[in-house]
């Protein structure tokens, strides 16, 4: 799963201002490198650091009038494009170097854009390219036995993305890092696949390979890329990239031409293919999920005066747009947590996020997404099979590599059943787990789940709870307490008067939802119906609540609506009588609860939803044992105004201590106790 796990990823620290801009000669006619080069003279004092103009050239390529500020570099005949290259990262003056083709048209704002996202751990970044064939958001997939690159279509999002290499065409590149990569890889036929070798490479040396959209130049005529298969072979074979074993490889390129086999296997050419398979096999980050290379995000440029220590935050879940409970706990944390700390957010359900999600992203320093969790096959105790899902190898790996290239000073697990990746901890950094659910059944003698989820908990230094009841099932392990909270806004209650509808604010992909509104709809609801005319129920399920719902006969009564993802709940609330929570066997502690009393809205829940809120004086919280008892008291606050109105009003003075800024601060004191050197001891308020 992890080899050479002691190898430490390549990073240069620091770098002096200013870049070289090189223009690759190529086949462009005179005139074109021309226009090209006078383009950049125009526009190069808009950069706003040193720079030098060169112009790399073979000694035989046509030659362009001589322009000021331009610097010319002739190199020799057949010297072959790594050749060039090399040459030109040699004689170059400073760190960064853009290389552009001749045949490209640049904007004005496209190198000082690209110079915003350098970064220690940056290897190049890519201009967007715009003409037919090609964009420079780079990935590649395999087909068959070989692998094929490709060009992804720019999404609308102008948001800084990870992608798989660099096109030497228009990018960015930390010439150091550069000239690390270039060792040995003068193997190829069409230099588009050194560029694939450099980017591959370079991710397994632990650093990254950005694509920036807002950084355009732009095309005049497609030259699309040459996918040559003795190339894809090769490349295979050298970077041990599908899996397919190296004998294979081998007898397929030997298919081929036979002069091909002369200039591949003579004894040069041989040794460096051995050279590259080691260097792939001994990489300091060689477990990457490459297939996910598209879903980084890049929020913000780095900067180097910035001080603030990193924390890296890891949720099994999508948690932006917040469409459930922990997703809005995990954002209004993270809101104040990015205040004093660079906060790198690693996810699963890389799919969930999408254009909605974007606008979260702008507090934090860099988000890496994978879809990794594969269901088993269910022969495990439940509990069990879920941790082993969602502490899968991809997230795993990813998290293993961002660690290795980002060094946080704080991991932060969510949820017990991502309690798995200690297996992927190394080194002294504190880890802390997030318990939303404290499911340990506080048994004298454990069970076997118990035993399981205690074995991962003691992997951390401390875990976090959100209610006393929780924290009291954790004996013997380090915790501490950061509550639930709400966004109150007490001046806008508008009271319930003339209302009566019913609200149910649960997602139905947390099971004790589901089975609550269930046994509220079969038992609770047609009682309701029979003593008061008129009500409604709406149910606000969440993604694809509607379509699972169809299938249940207790959502087609008279009065109930089942609406999907929601992006602001507040509506809703100032449309309602009051809120239901007929759920059970809860843990943690339910943020509708504290939501609909801040909103002035009172609400019916079984005492296990209120769990974390019984015993605080909360007059609009009205606790039964169970669903059946529901009918009663909701009868009552409907038939009876006045006393509804009473009851729901906000109670600021106790209300307060739900704020989402005091949770923030004790969530905040953790960080800095175990920044500190203190480890964990048990706390119960």
């Amino acid at each position: 799963m992890r080899r050479f796990a002691g190898r430490r990823s390549f990073r240069v620290r620091g770098w002096k201002p200013g870049i070289s801009i090189v223009v690759l000669h190529g086949e462009a006619p005179a005139l074109r490198v021309r226009e090209c080069l006078k383009e950049l003279i125009r526009i190069a004092p808009l950069i706003g650091e040193p720079y030098e103009i060169v112009l790399l050239r073979t000694q035989n390529a046509a030659r362009a009038d001589k322009l000021p500020l331009v610097r010319s570099l002739a190199v020799k005949s057949g010297s072959g494009f790594v050749g060039l290259i090399k040459r030109a990262v040699r004689a170059v003056r400073f760190d960064w170097v853009y290389f552009l083709d001749a045949g490209m048209e640049p904007d004005p704002q496209t190198i000082p854009e690209l110079l915003r996202w350098r970064t220690p751990n940056v290897f190049a970044v890519a201009s967007r390219i715009v003409g037919a064939g090609t964009t420079g958001w780079k990935d590649a997939r395999n087909e068959g036995d070989a692998i094929l690159p490709f060009d992804t279509p720019p999404e609308e999002s102008a948001l800084t993305r990870g992608h798989l290499y660099a096109d030497h065409r228009a990018a960015l590149f930390r010439r150091t890092a550069l000239m690390a990569t270039l060792a040995h890889s003068d193997a190829y036929l069409s230099p588009h696949w050194n560029c694939v070798e450099w980017g591959v490479r370079a991710w397994r040396m632990g650093q990254e390979v950005l694509f920036c959209p807002r950084s355009t130049v732009r095309q005049a005529h497609a030259t699309a890329p040459e996918i040559a298969r003795v190339d894809r072979l090769q490349f295979d074979l050298r970077n041990a990239w599908t899996g397919v074993k190296a004998d294979r490889l081998v007898a397929m390129l030997l298919q081929g031409d036979p002069k091909t086999h002369a200039a591949l296997w003579g004894f040069q050419n041989a040794w460096r293919v051995l050279l590259a398979r080691l260097k792939a096999y001994a990489a300091p980050v060689s477990d990457i999920p490459w297939g996910h290379l598209r879903q980084k995000y890049y929020p913000t440029p780095w900067n180097p005066d910035d001080r603030r220590k990193t924390l890296l935050v890891v949720a099994p879940y999508a948690v932006f747009p917040p469409t459930h409970g922990g997703a809005h706990r995990l954002n209004r944390l993270l809101e104040h947590a990015a205040r004093e700390y660079q906060v790198i957010l690693l996810g699963d359900e890389g799919r969930s996020y999408g254009a909605l999600s974007e606008p979260y992203f702008a507090h934090l320093r860099a988000v890496h997404l994978v879809e990794g969790r594969k269901e088993g096959p269910g022969c495990e105790p439940a509990r069990i099979a879920r941790i082993r899902s969602h502490s899968n190898q991809v997230l795993g790996q990813e998290l293993d590599r961002i660690v290795r290239v980002y060094r946080p000073d704080l991991v932060q697990i969510e949820h017990i059943e991502l309690a798995g990746l200690a297996q992927w901890r190394r080194g002294v950094t504190p880890w802390i787990l997030t318990l939303h659910d404290v499911l340990l059944s506080g048994a004298h003698q454990p069970s076997e789940e118990d035993a399981f989820e205690r074995q991962w908990m003691s992997q951390f230094d401390l875990a976090v709870a959100c209610c006393e009841e929780d924290a009291a099932l954790l004996a013997g392990v380090p915790v501490r307490l950061v509550p639930n909270g709400a966004a109150l806004q007490y001046g806008d209650y508008t009271p319930s008067a003339g209302l009566r509808d019913l609200l149910f604010l649960g997602p139905f992909r947390y099971q004790p939802n589901w089975e609550g509104i269930l046994e509220f709809l079969r038992h609770a609801y047609p009682a309701l119906r029979s003593r008061i005319e008129h009500v409604r129920l709406h149910v606000l399920g969440g993604v694809n609540a509607r379509q699972r719902a169809c299938g249940e006969k207790a959502f087609h009564q008279p009065g109930v609506c089942v609406h999907d993802q929601v992006a602001d709940v507040r509506p809703w609330l100032k449309a309602c009588a009051l809120t239901i929570n007929p759920i059970r066997n809860n843990r943690g502690a339910c943020l509708k609860l504290i939501e609909s009393l801040a909103a002035g809205r009172v609400c019916v829940s079984t005492r296990d939803g209120a769990r974390g809120f019984l015993n605080r004086g909360l007059r609009g919280l009205v606790a039964v044992e169970s669903v059946h008892e529901f009918i009663d008291p909701i009868t009552r606050l409907l038939s009876d105004e006045d006393r509804r109105l009473e009851l729901e009003r906000p109670e600021p003075e106790k209300l307060e201590p739900y704020q989402w800024r005091h949770a923030a601060t004790r969530q905040l004191a953790i960080y800095r106790e175990l920044l500190d050197g203190g480890k964990g001891h048990a706390q119960r308020s």
